[in-house]
């Protein structure tokens, strides 16, 4: 395409491929990997050579068709069993001044290899799958059966629903039943609480601590941060002390 000589310059080149920019442009910025002769050009004289000057890139057929006639289309897959080789091929195909260039020997038994094996090949049967309208009965059976399976899930989810209310109300009358029982008779030797405004539960008495703030923040209780070697020294002087206030409180109560 470079070389006007050849002629190819009155045809449209092109790349189709989902992914024909990505690939591109990642290979744009992997110069450091290529060749001494790439890497020298690119920093001579910024030559990329994944910068196509006569490629199209497209990721449709809509976008094959519009480019000026003649062509040549550079498709994915080389078998041509699936993808947008596939698809040119069934509407190229028919057409006598249309060819195609096989440029890698696929697997056996696909529609490439048969091509290369037997390439006085007049007529190949193909089977086409598309997606189609519905219509007439089909599309009547299609709308039943939706129909049907969203019947089918509200009815479900109604009866979800229901099994969801008797397990509460199932939970609420066995706590209301324990509550009633609870209030008849002691439990365990606590007292016994009645029904009233507020409802109370028996528990074992504990005594909460409050903490006391000032203006930096928790008081620091420094008994808190003895080590166990010091409060093994000062346990037995704090016994001994207590014994002697005791000893003075008798002493003075004779």
């Amino acid at each position: 395409w470079r070389n006007r000589d050849t002629g190819l310059a009155t045809y449209s080149l092109a790349l189709v491929n989902n992914v024909a920019y990505n690939v591109v442009e990642f290979a744009k910025s992997q110069m450091e990997w290529m060749s001494d002769k790439i890497m020298k050009a690119f920093s001579d004289q910024r030559s990329n050579p994944f910068q196509f000057k006569y490629l199209t890139i497209c990721h449709s057929l809509k976008e094959i068709e519009r480019l000026r006639e003649p062509k040549v289309v550079v498709a994915s897959v080389d078998d041509l069993e699936c993808g947008f080789s596939r698809e040119l091929f069934v509407q190229w195909a028919g057409i006598r001044k249309n060819a195609v260039i096989l440029t890698s020997k696929p697997v056996p038994g696909t529609l490439g290899r048969t091509l290369i094996d037997q390439p006085k090949l007049n007529a190949v049967e193909l089977q086409i799958r598309k997606k189609v309208e519905l219509q007439g009965e089909e599309l009547e059976d299609y709308r039943r059966e939706q129909l049907e399976r969203q019947q089918r899930e509200v009815r479900e989810e109604a009866a979800m629903q229901m099994k969801l209310r008797r397990r509460t109300l199932d939970g609420l009358m066995a706590e209301s039943d324990e509550d009633v029982d609870m209030e008849d008779e002691e439990v365990g030797g606590l007292q016994e609480h009645k029904m009233g405004p507020a409802r109370t539960y028996p528990m074992f008495p504990y005594h909460e601590r409050r903490i006391k703030w000032d203006a930096y923040g928790e008081v620091i209780r420094p008994d808190d941060y003895i080590l166990a070697e010091e409060l093994k020294e000062r346990v037995p002087a704090m016994i001994t002390g207590r014994v002697a206030f005791k000893e003075e409180e008798e002493e003075e109560e004779e």
